[in-house]
């Protein structure tokens, strides 16, 4: 068995904080895709669907960059365990709903906004439990099962509605995110990093501790260029999801509803293999190399797609390696830049440089999903890709210029 993965196995405590990981966006993919089900019978509108996703997106706007902060003065441990007992209640409250609409918007946004606590304290609790030499392993495992659980997530909502009545899957994601409380709870005690108290020096200082984050990205230049790295990512995957049903169409020629069935164990298994084989690739190219080749790979899917997929339409063998060679990218390009930021950031302010990254990747991830789906509508979606991948190769290369850019 590879080393990286025996020993990671045998880390009971990284265990523990994956399955709370994947409990949790599993839980989210599947109570979303319910409720996205739910609005769209009950309006007939897409606009209603639209006002859902930016409602989800709103607690990160406003409070990310906030939680970051409070999240350094409280116990790591203890905002994973009550995170996840406070969405098990609030998963609860679409029970009384019925087939009422407009409430169900109040809900999600009270779920959102916890979540806004547990992801960055999850992401900044990782360097507790795993050596700084399995650190990037650790986080390309991360990144597999984040996508995995979500993916899983919409997967298996559909069949679950018609096996089960609604309520049953609500009750189904509360036992699951107490199951999720339940291995936060088996976490080591652990100090919180700042220890004065929240607001302690006023409002003032609350803000104090704000910019002293911001100071630590803006002066360390592996911070800083790891966040913009993964903003680019996350600005890429977006655009993806808005463009998926015309990729399927136009690039593709096949239905939408197997586009995912082919691409999802693909790119999967790509990046399962990508993890795998982390140590022999870092030796091969370094992390900053390795990283590169990620985002030249991404990069290069983007701006060849639009060519590639005019002779090659309906082509399964060429949809699977496209899937594979994005498997490799997505671990490559997640995996360093944010162990680069764990490594280089104070424990002391690593929930407020994670809840920053959070807010950022949610700012951009909003304007190519909607400018990308306008321009792929007025001018076509081949442009639009061959622009994308323009972008992706050009900025990852000025952030990557330097040795000491991630």
């Amino acid at each position: 068995m590879n080393r990286n993965i025996s020993t990671i196995l045998k880390n009971t405590n990284f265990i523990k904080l994956w399955l709370c990981q994947f409990i949790s966006v599993f839980v989210v993919s599947l109570l979303n895709f319910v409720l996205i089900v739910r609005i769209f019978e009950g309006t007939q509108s897409s606009v209603a669907i639209a006002i859902f996703w930016v409602i989800y997106s709103l607690p990160t706007v406003f409070f990310g960059l906030f939680a970051g902060v409070l999240i350094d003065y409280w116990s790591k441990r203890k905002v994973l365990l009550w995170t996840n007992i406070f969405q098990a209640a609030t998963a609860l409250l679409y029970l009384p709903l019925g087939k009422k609409v407009w409430p169900i918007y109040g809900v999600v946004f009270l779920y959102s906004l916890i979540d806004e606590f547990f992801r960055p304290a999850q992401e900044a609790a990782l360097p507790t439990f795993v050596k700084k030499e399995r650190l990037l392993f650790a986080n390309g495992l991360m990144v597999l099962s984040l996508q995995g659980a979500g993916i899983a997530g919409y997967t298996l909502a559909g069949p679950l509605m018609r096996l089960a009545p609604q309520h049953f899957i609500f009750f189904l994601g509360s036992i699951l995110l107490l199951l999720g409380a339940m291995a936060a709870a088996l976490l080591p005690i652990d100090r919180p990093a700042n220890h004065r108290k929240p607001l302690e020096n006023g409002f003032g200082g609350f803000l104090d501790d704000l910019k002293e984050g911001y100071q630590v990205i803006v002066q360390e230049r592996k911070i800083w260029s790891s966040i913009l790295l993964m903003v680019l990512v996350g600005a890429t995957t977006t655009l993806v999801v808005a463009l998926a049903p015309a990729i399927a169409k136009e690039i593709f020629a096949i239905d939408l509803r197997d586009f995912g069935v082919m691409i999802i164990p693909a790119a999967s298994l790509g990046a399962i293999l990508t993890s795998a084989a982390i140590d022999r690739l870092l030796r091969a190219f370094s992390r900053r190399g390795l990283t590169r080749l990620g985002f030249t790979v991404l990069g290069l899917i983007f701006l060849l797609l639009p060519f590639l997929g005019l002779g090659t339409t309906g082509n399964r063998g060429f949809i699977i390696l496209v899937a594979l060679l994005a498997g490799f990218a997505v671990v490559t390009t997640n995996a360093s830049p944010k162990t680069s930021i764990q490594e280089n950031t104070p424990s002391g302010n690593r929930g407020r440089v994670f809840g920053t990254l959070r807010t950022l990747i949610t700012f951009a991830s909003s304007v190519p999903m909607l400018l990308g789906a306008a321009l792929a509508d007025l001018v076509g979606l081949r442009p639009v890709l061959s622009f994308a991948g323009v972008i992706v190769l050009f900025s990852s290369f000025y952030l990557l210029r330097r040795k000491d850019g991630i």
